[in-house]
């Protein structure tokens, strides 16, 4: 996870935190100075993404955890 951030180049990423539950993964970053907070959850299509900011929610989602990189560069 944290080389997926790492390979960010045009995004400051600063204090990672990833967790993981038997439910999925939970990521709590700072993204352009912007905290927020990132659930994956696996299911049968791949992963549904659930994305907090600034109290706003929002779901997508994805084929592969690779996919993730693609979905914050157009976020952020």
């Amino acid at each position: 996870m944290r080389n997926i951030f790492n390979d960010l180049s045009d995004i400051d990423v600063e204090g990672l935190l990833v967790d993981t539950a038997d439910w999925g993964i939970n990521i709590r970053v700072t993204l352009n100075k912007k905290f927020c907070e990132i659930d994956l959850i696996q299911n049968w299509d791949g992963y549904e993404l659930i994305f907090y900011d600034d109290q706003q929610r929002s779901s997508l989602q994805i084929d592969d955890i690779s996919d993730l990189p693609r979905f914050i560069a157009d976020n952020f």
